[in-house]
């Protein structure tokens, strides 16, 4: 292994430490909720199957160690619950060490868009934040249709899947 090598394989052992940390904690938090549905962004899980195949290629070319190439298969497969976000009655759950594992339902606002490829998708806004995220796989699952409406009405806003109040 040449100094690159040495590098990246450190690197890639962060990036699973922290991974595993993840994971623990989300799944330990999930755990605790009787009521939860969960939604991920497909394109999110594409990247990371295009990423694992593009690291598959090299390493069969010879350019990346072994080391490499598990750590890094490790990380994509630990990286999936981090991607995912799962809605509470009263909040919701997210991978974010720095600002907090929990966002209030009062401070998420939603609204389901037409997508370009997938047709439904789910858009986040967050009232503190300017930035939003999209979700099209399980936005239709029943439970988060009645998650999210019974948010709305504990809150006092208007629920933009009836079209009445449109």
């Amino acid at each position: 292994m040449d100094q690159f090598d040495k590098a990246f394989t450190m690197i890639l052992t962060g990036w699973l430490a922290y991974e595993i940390f993840v994971s623990v904690k989300l799944f330990g938090m999930w755990s605790k909720e009787k009521e939860k549905a969960i939604s991920i962004n497909l394109y999110h899980i594409v990247y990371l199957l295009i990423m694992a195949v593009l690291v598959t290629l090299s390493f069969a070319n010879g350019h990346l160690p072994t080391a490499s190439f598990v750590l890094f298969l490790l990380c994509s497969v630990l990286c999936v619950p981090s991607l995912m976000r799962v809605f509470t009655p009263d909040k919701l759950i997210v991978a974010n060490p720095r600002s907090g594992w929990n966002i209030p339902a009062k401070n998420v606002s939603y609204e389901y868009t037409q997508g370009k490829l997938i047709k439904e998708t789910l858009v986040l806004h967050y009232k503190d934040d300017d930035r939003t995220d999209k979700f099209n796989l399980g936005v239709q699952n029943q439970k988060l249709i009645t998650i999210l409406n019974d948010n709305y009405k504990k809150h006092g806003c208007s629920n933009p899947l009836l079209k009445e109040d449109k």
